[in-house]
């Protein structure tokens, strides 16, 4: 699990650092950090450093002088630099040295074109994670010419134009390929719009390790799937390891409750029940058909250990007396699409979710969140954060970067989401993940239960990748399978003791 920390709490600790190293020891790290990012990227993409044409796109305070410091050392190693300032004020110590190794700086202009179009790689170093707000000319139309014209950017800590504390984006912002970011990950890495514009993160550990806080916001690697999704002890037996009960489906949508089964089922609980919606509870639901080990049931059953309820639901005064005999119940429940959509209508349901002890989870996507909470232009982390807060629940707010939020203020990131998800029942089938996930660990505290949810969303997104494998569009009906696969994997790399991070740590 790695921390994100917002940019206060970063700016704290790198103070706290400063006040016992040497001066302009903290930059020179970072610096050097960043030069050797950029030398890789280039070897990467050309198969040579020495040669290689870069452009230094330079702001004034820290982020820039990080980018000068950094051209300085790439010219050392034989690159052709060139600087092109965006601020009348660069960093002086720093611009001497520029100056010193040769490398000529220019102001902007429309002849930077030519220069940003014929580099071999743009290191984006005009704002930094302090800047809020749109850019300001000149450092907007060169954020443009280098999105339009650069062959591959690497961004300084956060891409120019991004708020680091939301990923709110004003105006113009440059799109990076690689984003190294120093010490800390920052929020507005990993939440839309912002993360859209970060290519992949390279965190640099610059020694803040000691002097950072306690994180409530997080991300999860791969490896921490693998303490939720593990193969039972010998004394196990199917009511031990979870029964998870479904209530999804109507005769307009009965493809969500068997979608919501099959991504239940993908995660290994020891039963999955589904709550008859037929005339007679003798009538076999159809879904049955499908999956023959899940158990049709008439009511709720005293085994239960969690319940869904909602995907494929239309609100009917059938649906809206069940929804409010689920949230009475002692146990974990998960509200998904229809279930949401009740809520949102009806003040009485409000309440009752306020006042239950037992865990809930919502899983809304924008337009849901904005039925439940009202129109708000705050950005999507405050706005699951609040929400979160209002109903006592975990929120788990879907999108290109999911957020799952704590009624505490625990917070994680979704690194791993992928535009593919954006299709009609991805979300039933997450909806079943989490439910299955959590009928499976019973007695969790709050901080626990947020996590969990946190690595089923992972695992759905994870599925995502791997259905669709570098293709523009998956099968949804064979994402359940994915995930399966991936909860496999996890655990076998997880007992050979190897790690799937993705952070350059």
């Amino acid at each position: 699990m790695i921390g994100v920390y917002p940019v206060e709490q970063v700016r704290a600790a790198e103070w706290e650092l400063m006040a016992v190293l040497p001066a302009g020891a903290l930059m020179q790290r970072a610096a050097f950090a960043l030069s050797v990012r950029c030398a890789r990227v280039l070897s990467q993409s050309s198969g040579s450093v020495v040669g290689s044409r870069v452009v230094v796109l330079i702001g004034g305070g820290n982020n820039g002088a990080d980018a000068m410091w950094a051209a300085v050392l790439l010219a050392g190693r034989g690159v052709q630099v060139s600087a092109i300032l965006v601020t009348r004020t660069p960093e002086p110590t720093a611009a001497a040295a520029m100056r010193a190794a040769g490398i000529a700086m220019c102001e902007f202009s429309e002849e930077c074109d030519v220069l940003i179009g014929s580099a071999d790689l743009v290191v984006d170093g005009m704002t930094g994670i302090g800047a809020a707000g749109p850019l300001r000319e000149p450092a907007a139309s060169c954020a443009r010419a280098a999105n339009a014209l650069a062959s591959l950017v690497v961004s300084v800590d956060i891409p120019s134009g991004v708020d680091a504390d939301t990923g709110a984006v004003a105006g113009d912002a440059v799109s990076a390929d690689v984003t190294v970011t120093f010490g800390a990950l920052k929020p507005g890495l990993l939440n839309a719009p912002g993360a859209m514009h970060c290519g992949s993160i390279d965190l640099v550990d610059i020694g803040l390790g000691n002097t950072l806080p306690q994180a409530r916001m997080h991300v999860l690697d791969d490896s921490d799937i693998v303490r939720w999704y593990r193969p039972g002890t010998p004394t196990d037996h199917k009511y031990s390891r979870g029964v998870v009960l479904i209530a999804a489906g109507s005769a307009q949508y009965p493809g969500a409750g068997l979608l919501a089964v099959a991504g239940a089922l993908s995660v290994g609980p020891g039963m999955v029940q589904i709550l008859a919606r037929a005339p007679r509870p003798s009538d076999i639901d159809p879904v049955m058909l499908k999956y023959p080990q899940i158990v049709q049931v008439a009511d709720i059953d005293q085994r239960t250990r969690a319940i869904l309820i909602g995907p494929g639901m239309t609100g009917t005064d059938a649906h809206m007396q069940l929804l409010t005999r689920v949230l009475d119940q002692d146990l974990p429940v998960i509200l998904d699409a229809g279930a949401l959509s009740m809520v949102a209508a009806n003040v009485p349901l409000v309440q009752q979710i306020r006042q239950r002890s037992a865990l809930t989870v919502m899983t809304p996507h924008d337009g849901e969140l904005t039925a439940l909470t009202g129109p708000s232009q705050s950005p999507r982390i405050h706005r699951a954060a609040q929400a979160a807060r209002d109903f006592g629940a975990i929120v788990v707010h879907k999108g290109f970067a999911t957020i799952i939020a704590g009624p505490d203020g625990e917070l994680f990131f979704d690194d791993a989401g992928t535009p593919v998800l954006a299709t009609a029942g991805s979300g039933d089938v997450l909806a079943g993940i989490i439910a299955a996930s959590l009928a499976g660990h019973r007695g969790l505290d709050l901080p626990a239960s947020v996590e969990l949810v946190a690595a089923a969303v992972r695992v759905h997104s994870l599925a995502a990748l791997r259905e669709a494998d570098g293709g523009p569009a998956i099968s949804v009906a064979d994402l359940p399978v994915a995930a399966s696969q991936v909860v496999r994997e996890m655990w076998r790399q997880g007992a050979d003791e190897r790690s799937m991070s993705r952070w350059g740590q």
